[in-house]
Order: C-alpha cells, then sequence, then structure tokens
C-alpha cells in the first residue's frame, strides 16, 4: 500500500494507504524530478534533473547520490539493493537540445558510487531501463534506440526498432515478451509510438494505437493486461497484450 509520486520543484508525495492520502517528503532539491524505483516499502530511488536520491527509511530521509554527469537523469532500475542501473542524457521536448550524449550508469553499492558504463554521443539520451532478471536487461531512448544486455550491463548491443520516434518507457513480463512507448512530444503530428517483441528483442512490431498523442509510461501486471500514458491525458489499456489497445 506504500507509494511515491515525484514531480516539479523536488516535489516527493507518499502514500502508506494505497493513495488515499498522500503526504509531503522532505527532497532537499528544488529539481525537476522525473521517476521513482521502489524495491521495497522503505528502500527506494529518485531520479531527476542531474539527481539520484535515494531512502533506507521509506522517506523519511533521502540522500543525494553523486553520478558523475551533469545531464538529465530519467530512470533507475535495481535488481536488488546493491546492484542497480541509471539512464540520462538530455530533455525530448527542449528545442535544439545540446547533444550531450546518452548514459548508462550503473552500481554495485546501492548507489554510493555510480560509474560509467556506456556514453553515446550519437543520440541525445536515454530515457528508460528495465531488468527482466539480474543479467537480462534493455534500455530505450532518442530515435528509436533500443539496447539489450544479457550479462548485466557489461555489454550492450544495439536492436532494430524500426521507428525514429523517441522511446520514453519500456516493460517486461520475462525475458522475452515487452513493450516499448514512445513518441514526439515537441511534435504532435508525429503522433505516438508502441512496439511489441515476444523474442527478447530479435523483433520489434509497431503495434495500432487508438491516439495520436506521445507516450511516456508503459507497465504490464502480465502478458496480457498493460497501461500506457502520455500528452493530452492520455491513457491506453489492453487486456490481449496490444492487440488492440
Amino acid at each position: 500500500m506504500n507509494g511515491w509520486i515525484v514531480g516539479n520543484n523536488g516535489l516527493i508525495l507518499h502514500t502508506s494507504d494505497g493513495g488515499i492520502t498522500w503526504t509531503r517528503q522532505t527532497s532537499g532539491t528544488y529539481d525537476q524530478l522525473q521517476s521513482v524505483f521502489c524495491l521495497d516499502k522503505n528502500i527506494a530511488w529518485i531520479a531527476g534533473n542531474n539527481t539520484i536520491l535515494h531512502t533506507t527509511d521509506g522517506g523519511t530521509t533521502w540522500v543525494f547520490q553523486k553520478t558523475g554527469i551533469t545531464t538529465q537523469i530519467w530512470e533507475v532500475f535495481f535488481t536488488d539493493a546493491d546492484t542497480g542501473t541509471a539512464v540520462g542524457g538530455w530533455c525530448t521536448y527542449c528545442w535544439s537540445p545540446p547533444l550531450f550524449g546518452g548514459y548508462i550508469l550503473h552500481t554495485t553499492n546501492g548507489g554510493t558510487t555510480w560509474t560509467i558504463l556506456k556514453h553515446d554521443t550519437t543520440i541525445i539520451g536515454f530515457y528508460a531501463v528495465y531488468f527482466s532478471d539480474k543479467n537480462t536487461g534493455t534500455v530505450v531512448g532518442a530515435d528509436g534506440t533500443i539496447l539489450r544486455t544479457n550479462d548485466g550491463g557489461g555489454t550492450w548491443n544495439k536492436q532494430i526498432s524500426g521507428t525514429t520516434s523517441n522511446l520514453m518507457d519500456v516493460c517486461f513480463t520475462d525475458n522475452d515478451t515487452g513493450t516499448i512507448v514512445g513518441g514526439n512530444f515537441a511534435d504532435i503530428a508525429l503522433g505516438g509510438t508502441i512496439l511489441r517483441t515476444e523474442n527478447g528483442g530479435k523483433s520489434w512490431i509497431k503495434q495500432d494505437i487508438p491516439t495520436e498523442n506521445a507516450l511516456g509510461d508503459v507497465f504490464f501486471i502480465d502478458a496480457k493486461n498493460g497501461t500506457a500514458v502520455g500528452s493530452d491525458g492520455t491513457i491506453l489499456h489492453t487486456t490481449t497484450g496490444g492487440k488492440p489497445w
């Protein structure tokens, strides 16, 4: 029943009753906070603008972690209390953004120290990461970029997405079955994108969706049942693995 919401100006809200009530927690920053990863009711990380925050006491205290880079941190994902991956880069909705490149960071001590696994200067940024087990993970980013690791992040191999849309989030329900969402928030005419794989990303299939809006997040509770959200209040739901949304 525990959860967090984050937002602009260092906003952190916490609930312990399934969202019936929310309490503001002290973040210690005015940075824009992007996403939350919860390992359990006490241990969590928050990613933001050049920021990673960590708590081990349910958010009573949040501690800054040094990343070693100066760009946006979009998302973190941990497979246990020590081992985690963070991705970053510049924002997708900034006009003429500088090409700082996409970053993949890694920690083996809960984020006390982060090391750079990959810096790709050919794209603006990486925006989401998901591990289906401790070795198997996927990173997505700008211009249709998809990377896959089978060794816990030691090596990353590029997969063919078939799109040039910015890919904003990824979710797997096992090592083979996954969904990616995206779009170009600065140009709504380009529409939203949903990609689906059932073979670990060897092939990604674009799915039909009933909206022109860009999509920013997706989550599946199993291979069939999932929800995606995006711009202008868009919420899409499927009970058939995206056939249809």
